[in-house]
């Protein structure tokens, strides 16, 4: 198991190895945590695995999955506070580890996201190991589809950690800001490691409010309905730094 980990973890070093060390360590720590937090959690699995293919969406631009530490999940659910009216969805759910954690929680629903029919089901063997032990407060579902064809008018909070590149995230972002016109209402967006931040920062109908807590997880919130069609373009309200990455 920690051979395995150490080399998923230099993997994703690629030709840069000698130059990522710490990374490396530092990836490794996380992966033992998140194998240890996911059995105490309910015996499940959502720890990052090596796959030659993968299933594209719309665009041809997803990511291979890698799960968001439980460092960052522990921020969050620090720093959000979640209500019972709350739905969240997370896009590019992957295996699932962000919404067990989050199903842990009473929100009125979860939802995740995800194009690779592989990972959907493993996400959904997941929550049903959730269910078994009495973990989950909240109802919960994995969809098997493209984040772009996605209704996001219920949604209040969502999650992303890179799960596809620019094109399948302005999609994503039109969306959901239709929606806020034909059903107004407070969301959030949570960004994991934003590798794509500035386009968030370039939405005229958003709202950056920074990192939570030295996570690398970044929040931005929507401006009042009357003021999205209203607002300007192009200015950055950001307070992301350049050049962060990530994937999951």
């Amino acid at each position: 198991m920690l051979i395995h980990i150490i080399l998923a973890s230099l993997m994703r070093c690629g030709h840069r190895v000698g130059d990522c060390a710490v990374m490396c360590v530092r990836d490794v720590a996380s992966t033992l945590k998140g194998y240890y937090r996911d059995k105490t959690l309910g015996h499940i699995d959502t720890g990052y695995s090596c796959s030659d293919s993968f299933t594209q969406g719309k665009y041809e631009d997803s990511v291979e999955y890698v799960p968001s530490g439980y460092t960052a999940i522990t921020a969050m659910l620090r720093h959000v506070r979640l209500t019972e009216d709350d739905v969240f969805v997370d896009f590019g759910c992957g295996k699932g580890r962000v919404i067990c954690a989050i199903a842990t929680q009473r929100l009125r629903k979860v939802i995740g996201i995800e194009v690779d029919k592989t990972l959907a089901d493993i996400a959904r063997a997941n929550l049903t190991n959730l269910i078994k032990v009495s973990v989950t407060r909240t109802p919960a579902e994995v969809l098997h589809s493209d984040a772009t064809a996605f209704d996001p008018r219920d949604g209040t909070i969502f999650f992303m950690f890179n799960p596809f590149e620019r094109k399948t995230l302005e999609d994503v972002l039109n969306n959901i800001k239709t929606s806020l016109i034909s059903h107004p209402r407070d969301i959030r967006i949570l960004y994991n490691n934003p590798k794509h931040g500035v386009v968030l920062d370039m939405q005229d109908w958003l709202v950056a409010e920074g990192e939570i807590d030295n996570s690398l997880v970044y929040v931005w919130r929507n401006r009042p309905v009357s003021q999205i069609d209203s607002a300007g373009t192009g200015e950055c309200l950001a307070r992301t730094p350049a050049g962060l990455c990530g994937v999951g």
